[in-house]
């Protein structure tokens, strides 16, 4: 295909440096799964480097032996390769490097979490809430379904137009056989193609790559909605808009109380009576919770996904004919809103975001919020100190969360270190996990029979061989439940 042939340069429009990469990640949730493929390009100031890791997968990740028939693990032998450890500590040197622009196909979807949770899992001191004002992302993701929707015309893969924009990144890596090489290279690829379509995107994208610049341009003051007359409305693309197309024109409203990454936008091409009506308390009533429901106009947007935002006048006429937008609808609502003074703070006096419940598992507790900077500087004393100090630094921890996360990672790479009592409580979440969504008595049985029979008939797939071998490295080679 010619869209797998073009380059980039090696540097950032604004940035010294320029950061690319992929990843194959498995698991139903990051806080569970994991990485084991990383692909990194990195290009600064006329020089670069470039490399490709396998990780080994963690003991205390469930794989159910039906669904690595179908998955790309079932090709990888994820008994070897880097620590999780060791490859989350070159992802922190990475992602915590100054001045550089961080490009990949769902930098702030589909990988952000698996890199931030891998961070965590091993105490690396990374922000677990939000993304501070230097990191910069660009998505290419969110790039291309914003060249996609605004210029059509631009769009540098004009055979692959007809393509649902979720199985784009298929198209677009995986058809060009690139399974065995570093798929970094194909994002830069990705980027230049999208430069040379469409260079004012492009360009505008990597202005707005920081929470900083983002919240400027919706008209934030000091991260807060101070004032309906001083927001401005923007057009706002990400896969995980709530809204058709994954677009919203919207103006911002409120921040939330607890998450000030969190922003609630009205939908500008909604009915806005109620939202604008003083008399109108029930405002969780207002929330959109499906993506099309649009008679709810209040919508949630987390900027730390970094979204692309862009003035109105970025649509043409055209455009909004495209697309079934009334500019003159918009326009009413624009004034109707900046004349509900009243609006930002009753949205936060109604706390209205309502987070799904998290198991109280360590692994998923990461948005319990930041490590306090003590902690944060203990973590940097650990992985700068040798292992057999590692449960003596972990003793002093301020939050409760380090402790147990240290000890979890002492298991992983150090179990001899471990006290009696904390080996058996490391061997006792491994199994416990191991077993994932099997809750029968006989599960292991039934999972060993699974895990044999995919290692018979698919004989060359080297990942579900070991799924066989590690099962019986965790549990002795038994085949009973537990």
């Amino acid at each position: 295909m010619g869209q797998c042939r073009s380059t980039i340069r090696g540097r950032g429009q604004t940035m010294p440096s320029i950061h690319f990469y992929d990843a194959v990640a498995f698991g139903k949730h990051p806080a569970e799964g994991q990485l084991l493929r990383y692909d990194f390009a990195r290009y600064s100031e006329g020089a670069h480097e470039a490399a490709t890791y396998s990780i080994r997968l963690r003991d205390d990740v469930f794989v159910d032996p039906a669904t690595a028939e179908k998955d790309d693990i079932a090709l990888q032998d994820f008994d070897h390769g880097l620590t999780e450890l060791a490859w989350a500590r070159i992802a922190h040197q990475q992602f915590t490097a100054p001045d550089t622009l961080h490009v990949a196909y769902g930098a702030t979807g589909r990988l952000e979490q698996f890199i931030r949770f891998g961070m965590y899992r091993n105490l690396l001191p990374f922000p677990s809430v939000g993304i501070p004002g230097w990191l910069h992302y660009l998505d290419l993701e969110t790039l291309t379904l914003a060249v996609r929707l605004l210029r059509p015309e631009e769009f540098p893969w004009q055979e692959l137009k007809s393509v649902r924009y979720q199985a784009l990144h298929h198209s677009l890596t995986w058809d060009c056989r690139l399974q065995e090489q570093n798929r970094a290279f194909r994002a830069r690829e990705i980027l230049g193609d999208l430069y040379r379509a469409a260079p004012r995107i492009v360009e505008h994208s990597i202005r707005m790559s920081s929470m900083r610049e983002l919240k400027a341009s919706l008209g934030l003051e000091d991260g807060e909605v101070s004032d309906m007359a001083t927001v401005r409305p923007n057009v706002i693309f990400h896969p995980s808009i709530a809204g058709a197309n994954k677009v919203l024109l919207a103006l911002p409203v409120a921040v939330d109380v607890t998450y000030p990454d969190m922003l609630f936008v009205a939908d500008l091409q909604a009915d806005l009576s109620d939202l604008c009506d003083p008399a109108n308390k029930q405002l969780k009533s207002l929330v959109r919770t499906h993506p099309n429901d649009a008679s709810k106009p209040l919508v949630r947007v987390s900027l730390s996904r970094l979204p692309f935002c862009a003035p109105l006048n970025t649509i043409r006429k055209p455009d909004a004919a495209r697309l079934g937008i009334d500019m003159s609808h918009v326009q009413g609502n624009i004034a109707r809103l900046r004349q509900s003074g009243f609006l930002p703070n009753r949205i936060k006096d109604a706390s209205l975001l309502e987070l799904p419940g998290q198991p109280f598992d360590v692994y998923h507790r990461m948005w319990a919020g930041d490590f306090p900077p003590e902690d944060q500087e203990r973590m940097r004393k650990l992985h700068a100190s040798p292992p057999n100090d590692w449960l003596q630094i972990l003793a002093g921890a301020m939050d409760g969360r380090f402790v147990e996360l240290g000890e979890r990672l002492v298991g992983r790479e150090y179990p001899e270190l471990l006290s009696e009592p904390q080996r058996a409580a490391w061997t006792s979440h491994v199994q416990s996990r191991v077993g994932g969504d099997f809750k029968t008595t006989d599960w292991l049985a039934t999972m060993r029979k699974r895990a044999e029979d995919s290692a018979m008939t698919f004989p060359a797939a080297v990942g579900l061989v070991k799924l066989n071998e590690r099962l019986a490295r965790i549990f002795g080679g038994s085949a009973g439940g537990m």
